[in-house]
């Protein structure tokens, strides 16, 4: 369990995407595009040096990071949170960014990076993306006949749109949202248990969202990231073959409309 502290008044300030920095952006734009150009993206690892670089979406953008900031990023090119910090962005926006790479088709997949960055406005705060994805996440879940999973992605979907109209997640309601999707994901079968999955999954990104003034923000910002990263892996888990790339397209896409929307 994360420790609990006093939330910094640095923590509390709107997300300025890019940093408000009009040539960083710029730089990390251009820097996805000779990833493709130079064939050095790859899936299924975060990064493989043997004379040249080459890695995935994260790992391409934090080799950028450090290229250009001379930000020190490790040895391993996977701190979706530094990537996040150094690109004033949520932490879920990177774990997305990730999952939604790895599940491209590969001509889908090379051109990923630069789609999104360039999808991002300027000292936007892509904060109210993620319950707003989440939304179309489970909008677009197969239909089931099971009752408990039926109920259990209501009540996901109505403590979602309370986060989206409100801009605050209301705990008590994630949690018993979680646990009613939990309970019906253990007794499911098939797709239903996947789509319970996905809307536990999104239920734990409400809870985390709304008890982060009670715990770590690290904490519940990781929390929060890797459950949003899991509802869509669960949203696309139901389908097979070429259905599997284009739910992942459809995930991308759905990403893409609402880090759009964001306002500046």
């Amino acid at each position: 369990m994360s420790e609990l502290r006093e939330i910094s008044t640095d923590e509390l300030k709107p997300l300025r995407a890019f940093n408000n920095d009009k040539v960083f952006q710029a730089q990390m734009i251009a820097a996805a595009i000779s990833h493709r150009e130079k064939d050095e993206y790859i899936a299924g690892a975060y990064a493989k040096i043997n004379g040249s670089f080459k890695g995935c979406s994260v790992g391409c953008s934090l080799f950028d990071v450090n290229g250009i900031k001379g930000v020190d990023v490790g040895e391993e090119y996977n701190d979706h949170a530094l990537l996040a910090k150094e690109l004033g962005i949520p932490e879920f926006i990177c774990h997305l960014q990730d999952s939604i790479f790895e599940g491209l088709p590969e001509s889908e997949r090379l051109r990923w990076t630069e789609r999104l960055f360039n999808s991002i406005r300027l000292g936007a705060d892509l904060t109210p993306v993620l319950p707003r994805f989440l939304l179309k996440t489970l909008d677009r879940l197969p239909e089931t006949n099971r009752a408990d999973v039926v109920d259990a992605i209501r009540g996901v979907k109505d403590v979602l749109i309370n986060w989206s109209e409100t801009g605050e997640a209301d705990i008590e309601a994630a949690r018993s949202a979680r646990s009613a999707a939990g309970s019906a994901a253990r007794s499911a079968e098939g797709s239903a248990e996947g789509s319970a999955r996905s809307a536990e999954g999104s239920a734990w990104s409400a809870w985390s969202a709304a008890g982060s003034a009670a715990r770590s923000a690290e904490g519940s910002a990781a929390r929060s990231a890797r459950s949003a990263a899991w509802s869509a892996r669960s949203a696309a888990g139901s389908a097979e073959g070429s259905a599997w790339s284009a739910a992942w397209e459809q995930i991308a896409n759905d990403l893409i409309e609402c880090v759009e929307g964001a306002a500046a």
